[in-house]
Formats: structure tokens, C-alpha cells, sequence
């Protein structure tokens, strides 16, 4: 995740350099960015069980698990201007490190299972930005997320299962992404220090490609259009000079995915169910501008 960072940010400083001569022109300059934040994450699951439920008494009752956990964070990317009406984002941002908490699950309700959980997300977009005026832009492009779990000292009913196993998730997603910003990061013939920008976006998969181990073995589950997000932040900085400036930045990101199944060849469904991701993220940032 590292390596892949710093070859983001190299290629960005090449493409920023080639425009440079051109960013006088502009109405906003070009700029870079890195920060470091913390992420508050939610996940969270639900289904209902089959109505041919071994269990009698189980069939078709309502499943849910939670968890919430707490980890660092990385942001970088930058901004390319190519002329007064028209400019680019690349942006990356991911946690760093995981720390393992406790999930619970209840049945109709009634805690059942828990387990210990980890959980890390990464995500990539690209976002084309056409000034509505020289503050207010609309936005659109495409968002690579990667979600990744894993669960492990499992109990049931406050048994341990036998042979500690571990089950893991992969679900990586293509997302097409619309938005409206404000901003005035950079931008030119404005005197003043303090400066903002503000974000709302909304994206749809174009494709799911999920793999788990307790479900599927080797074969994914891949799905289109199978949910939503939303996605929204607010930053406020200090340019400190016509070329650096701090800045502070909340994002609050939320994920709805809709359940999945699949029939195997011995007939048996297979179940993906309803996914809630959600997480808050305060960060720190220093912009550098080209």
C-alpha cells in the first residue's frame, strides 16, 4: 500500500511539472497533497436464515452482526488544472495497520456468536472536475474501493469452535461517482489565509467482485449495480504562502450492498448477505502547490 502511494504521488508531481507552465493561466493552481488521519469504522451484516434451517426454530430468523473499530489512516493526491474551466483529482486513501476488535451477532435479536474481527479499506478515484463558476464545480468519475476482513476466535453460545478456524473476506469494487464541490484552495486573485472546500459525492457499482471463504471456496461472487454510497467532507485550511497551505478535513463515507445468492450444483443457496460499511475520518493535511 506504501510502494503503491509513493509511485501515485511520482507520477503526479511528473504530470504537475508538465503543466506548470500552464497553470498561470488558470483560475487555480495545481496541487499535490498528504495527510494522515484516523478512521472510525462500522460494518455491518444482515440476513435472514433459510426457511429449511436445520433448526426449527430457526427458520427464517433475523441474523445481524456489528462492529466498530478504530485505525490510522493515509490520504494523497492532488489536483491537475488544465484550463479555467476543466481540471482533474487523483485521490487515494486507505487505513494503515489494523487493529482486531470484537464482533457480535444476535439471532431474533439474541446475542449467539462473537468473534474477534479486522478490517482494513483502501480507495483510489479519479474525479473530473467542470467549474459551474471559479468556486463551485460538479464532478465526476470513477472510485477503485477494496474492502478486506478477517474473523477469528470464534464462540458460539460461549463455546470456542474447534480448530480456531479463520474466515476472510475480499470484496473490491468499480464505482462510477458524481458530486458537487466548493472550493478555493489555490485559487488565484483571493487574499484571504483561510480557505475551503467541501465535497459531496454519490457513486453506484459497476462491478463487485467478492470473495469469501466460508461461502464460496474459490469462486467469487460478482454482481453489478447492487447498491450505493455516499460520501461527503469539508476541509479548512491555512495558505500559508502563495505555494503550501495546512489544512484540517472530515470525511464521512457510508456503503450500502445489497445481499447476493447463488445456487451450487448439489442445489444448496448460497448467501451474501446485506452489507453496511460506514466511517468518519478526521485528518491533517499538507498541500503543495505546482
Amino acid at each position: 500500500m506504501i510502494k503503491s502511494t509513493i509511485k501515485s504521488i511520482t507520477l503526479l508531481s511528473i504530470s504537475l511539472s508538465t503543466l506548470s507552465l500552464q497553470a498561470a493561466e488558470h483560475e487555480r493552481l495545481s496541487f499535490s497533497y498528504l495527510g494522515l488521519g484516523i478512521d472510525s469504522l462500522n460494518y455491518k451484516e444482515t440476513t435472514y436464515l433459510p426457511d429449511n434451517a436445520a433448526d426449527v426454530s430457526l427458520r427464517g430468523a433475523k441474523v445481524e452482526s456489528d462492529y466498530s473499530g478504530v485505525s490510522f489512516s493515509q490520504r494523497a493526491g492532488g489536483y491537475i488544472s488544465i484550463d479555467k474551466e476543466w481540471g482533474f483529482y487523483i485521490n487515494n486513501s486507505s487505513t494503515v495497520g489494523s487493529v482486531s476488535k470484537k464482533e457480535k451477532w444476535k439471532i431474533n435479536g439474541i446475542e449467539r456468536q462473537s468473534n474477534s474481527m479486522t478490517l482494513s479499506r483502501a480507495d483510489t478515484n479519479v474525479l473530473i472536475t467542470k467549474n459551474i463558476t471559479d468556486k463551485h464545480h460538479f464532478l465526476f468519475g470513477a472510485t477503485y474501493n477494496r474492502l478486506d476482513y478477517s474473523r477469528f476466535n470464534i464462540s458460539v453460545d460461549g463455546n470456542a469452535l474447534p480448530n480456531n478456524p479463520t474466515i476472510s473476506e475480499e470484496a473490491v469494487e468499480l464505482s462510477a461517482e458524481i458530486g458537487y464541490e466548493y472550493n478555493t484552495f489555490f485559487l488565484k486573485n483571493n487574499s484571504d489565509n483561510i480557505r475551503y472546500q467541501a465535497q459531496l459525492l454519490m457513486s453506484m457499482p459497476m462491478y463487485t467482485h467478492v470473495r469469501n471463504t466460508a461461502v464460496d471456496g474459490d469462486s467469487p461472487f460478482t454482481d453489478s449495480f447492487s447498491g450505493y454510497s455516499l460520501r461527503a467532507s469539508a476541509s479548512v485550511g491555512y495558505q500559508i504562502n502563495e505555494n503550501f497551505m495546512i489544512a484540517a478535513t472530515l470525511e464521512a463515507s457510508y456503503q450500502d450492498r445489497a445481499k447476493e445468492t447463488r445456487e451450487t450444483d448439489k442445489k444448496e443457496t448460497l448467501i451474501l448477505p446485506d452489507r453496511v460499511f460506514n466511517y468518519i475520518q478526521p485528518s491533517i493535511n499538507l498541500y503543495w502547490a505546482f
